[in-house]
């Protein structure tokens, strides 16, 4: 069955050197699903960068949050802190994700910007989200 989506909150993301990950939901319980939908970019030197990040070969994941998701994707996870790297399962979102917590997953909802720790843009661009609910 299709879920019916609504609208729950909005976010401007953006890679930040100090805290990475941005709390955007005080709370997701578990067994949600969550569409989350993004457009916008950032500039990183003379890179520019959207949601789906890049998939230039000279960019290497290995110091970002992720290395497994593209240099200047959207990423999400649910639960953890604003500054940790492994623990909690990452979701690569990119402008259109899908998020679906099991019985045993909850806690808020992080974004942050799949970049190495202390990238700041260059630029005050940021990416415009918004977060629905699937009921």
């Amino acid at each position: 069955m299709t879920p019916t989506w609504i609208k729950i909150s909005d976010a401007k993301i953006a890679p930040r050197p100090s805290r990475p990950w941005i709390k955007v939901l005080d709370y997701v319980a578990a067994n949600t699903r969550l569409k989350i939908e993004a457009k916008g970019t950032w500039q990183y030197g003379t890179w520019v960068f959207g949601p789906e990040g890049s998939a230039d070969p000279i960019l290497t994941a290995s110091a970002c949050l992720s290395t497994t998701a593209p240099v200047g994707a959207l990423l999400g996870k649910i639960g953890g802190s604003t500054s940790g790297r492994d623990e909690a399962k990452i979701y690569t979102l990119g402008d259109w994700g899908l998020i679906e917590t099991d019985d045993k997953t909850a806690g808020p909802l992080f974004l942050a910007v799949n970049v190495p720790a202390g990238t700041a843009p260059v630029s005050a661009d940021e990416l415009s989200v918004e977060i629905y609910d699937g009921q």
